[in-house]
C-alpha cells in the first residue's frame, strides 16, 4: 500500500464566517458517500483475500446393489500467494467395486497429502495474488478518489458562501439607495404643495426611486436564489439540509480582514505532486505494473508438478506416491501479447495523464497567484475609490440644501456612491473565491475540518 501524507500544510486559512459550514461538511451526503465508497474497496480486498484462506470439503456415499460399497473423502485445501496448492485429509472406499470405480481403500481409510506446484507461469505472480494485490492498492485509490472529492466539496460551499454574500450585500446597498430617494420624495412632494419645489424635480426623483426599486426586486431575487443554493451546503449534526444557526446578519465589507497573499516559498511542485488527484495516478500506476507482470508472466509455458502421497492408517505397507507434469503453451502468444500491448499503452496513457494534472495544476495555481496579487492591489485601490465618492456625495448635497446644485447632479453623485460600493463588494467577495480556489488547488484541507486520518 502506499502510504503518503495529504499536503494538509498551513495556508491562508477560510474567513471565520464560513467555518461553521465547513465544520458540518463531513455530515453531508456527498462526503458520506465517500465513506462508503472506501468500505466497499476494503470488502473488495477482503474478498480478494478468500483464495488464501483454508477451504474444509468432503462427501460421503452408500451404494446398495451388486456392488455394495461405502466411500468418503474430506480434506482441507489452501491456495498460497506462491500459486502452490496443498491439500491434505482422509478418505475411504470400502466393499465391492466396479472397474469403472475401482477405488479401494483399507478398513480404517488411509490419509492423503497431495500438492500442484506451478514451476513458470503462476509460480509468485499468478492470477490470485495479482488480484489481491490489485485491491489492496484499490483501498490507496478510494481513499484519494475521497479526498478528491471531499475537497472539491468544500470549494463549492466557500464558493456558494461568498457568492450569497456578495447577492446579500448588493441587496443592501439598493435598500439603502432606495431609502433615500424615498425619504427625498416624501419631503419633495411637500415641498410641491407650498410651492418650494418644481414638479420637474419631483418627477425626476420618482423615476429614479422606481429604477431603484426595480434594482432592489433584482437583488432580492437573486439573493434568494443564492441563499437558497447555500441551504444545500449547511448541514446539522445528522447531515439533513436545515435553515437553523444560518447567519443571516450581513457582513462589513468596509471593515472585512481580506485573505493576505502568501509568499510565493509556501507551494513548491512537491505540493502539487502530494494532491489527490495526483496521488491517483500513482495508484494507478502501481496497479498497471502489476498487471504488467502478470501479462508478461503468462506468456511463459504453463508448466505443472502435480504430487500425491496416499498413506493407509491401518497398514504402513499400503502407501503409494504419484508424480506428474502437466505443461500447457500457446506458441503465437496472441492473446498474452495482446493483453501486454494493452496495458503498456495504459501505462503510458496515465504517466501523460498524472503529467498532464501536475502541469495544469501548477499553472493554475500561478494564475491564481497573479489574479491574488491584482485582486489585492484593486481593494484598496477602489476602497479609496468609495471613500472619494462619499466624500464627494456629502460635498453636493451640502450644495444642494443651499440651492448650488440641482437634483440631477446629486441623483449622479449617489449612483456613483453605489456603483463604487457594488464594485468593492464584488472585488472583496472574487478575492475570498480566488483565495479558496488556490488553497484547493494545492490540495489543502482547512484545518477547521475535522478529517479522519
Amino acid at each position: 500500500m502506499i502510504f503518503l501524507l495529504l499536503s494538509i500544510n498551513a495556508s491562508a486559512a477560510p474567513h471565520e464566517a464560513v467555518v461553521p459550514a465547513l465544520q458540518n461538511l463531513p455530515q453531508h451526503p456527498e462526503w458520506q458517500i465517500t465513506e462508503a465508497n472506501r468500505a466497499k474497496a476494503e470488502g473488495a480486498y477482503l474478498q480478494s483475500t478468500a483464495p488464501f484462506t483454508p477451504t474444509i470439503q468432503g462427501s460421503m456415499s452408500t451404494y446398495d446393489g451388486k456392488y455394495n460399497r461405502d466411500t468418503q473423502h474430506h480434506s482441507i485445501a489452501i491456495d498460497t500467494p506462491l500459486g502452490i496448492n496443498l491439500t491434505t485429509g482422509w478418505q475411504k472406499g470400502v466393499g465391492t467395486f466396479p472397474s469403472y470405480d475401482a477405488y479401494e481403500t483399507v478398513n480404517d481409510g488411509e490419509l492423503r497429502l497431495a500438492t500442484s506446484i506451478p514451476l513458470l507461469d503462476g509460480l509468485r505472480t499468478n492470477s490470485n495474488q495479482t488480484f489481491q494485490l490489485i485491491q489492496e492498492l484499490g483501498i490507496d485509490l478510494a481513499e484519494f478518489e475521497q479526498r478528491d472529492i471531499q475537497l472539491q466539496l468544500i470549494l463549492k460551499t466557500e464558493h456558494q458562501f461568498w457568492k450569497w454574500q456578495k447577492s446579500l450585500a448588493l441587496q443592501c446597498i439598493a435598500q439603502q439607495n432606495v431609502d433615500f430617494a424615498q425619504r427625498r420624495q416624501d419631503v419633495f412632494e411637500k415641498k410641491l404643495k407650498l410651492g418650494a419645489v418644481s414638479r420637474l424635480s419631483v418627477i425626476d426623483n420618482q423615476r429614479e426611486l422606481e429604477e431603484r426599486k426595480q434594482f432592489l426586486a433584482t437583488m432580492q431575487q437573486e439573493s434568494t436564489v443564492q441563499y437558497t443554493k447555500f441551504q444545500y451546503y449547511w448541514r446539522d449534526d445528522n447531515g439533513y439540509m436545515t435553515s437553523d444557526d444560518m447567519p443571516t446578519d450581513v457582513m462589513d465589507w468596509n471593515q472585512i480582514v481580506h485573505p493576505v497573499l502568501p509568499n510565493k516559498s509556501v507551494w513548491s511542485v512537491d505540493n502539487i505532486k502530494n494532491r489527490p488527484d495526483v496521488l491517483i495516478f500513482d495508484v494507478l500506476l502501481q496497479q498497471l505494473d502489476v498487471d504488467i507482470r502478470l501479462a508478461r508472466n503468462k506468456r511463459l509455458p504453463k508448466v505443472d508438478l502435480t504430487m500425491t502421497y496416499d498413506h493407509a492408517i491401518s497398514d504402513a505397507y499400503q502407501s503409494e506416491g504419484y508424480m506428474g507434469l502437466k505443461y500447457e503453451y500457446a506458441p503465437l502468444m496472441k492473446y498474452e501479447r495482446g493483453k501486454l500491448n494493452i496495458l503498456e499503452a495504459k501505462r503510458n496513457a496515465t504517466e501523460l495523464y498524472k503529467q498532464k494534472t501536475i502541469e495544469k495544476a501548477i499553472t493554475e495555481i500561478t494564475a491564481l497567484y497573479t489574479q491574488w496579487e491584482q485582486l489585492q492591489v484593486q481593494v484598496h485601490t477602489q476602497q479609496t475609490v468609495v471613500e472619494l465618492a462619499e466624500e464627494a456625495l456629502r460635498l453636493e448635497r451640502i450644495r444642494f440644501d443651499n440651492g448650488g446644485s440641482d437634483l440631477l447632479n446629486l441623483l449622479k453623485r449617489e449612483n456613483n456612491l453605489l456603483k463604487a460600493q457594488s464594485t468593492l463588494i464584488k472585488i472583496s467577495a472574487n478575492l475570498f473565491i480566488v483565495e479558496a480556489m488556490w488553497r484547493n488547488e494545492q490540495g489543502q484541507f482547512p484545518k477547521s475540518i475535522p478529517i479522519d486520518s
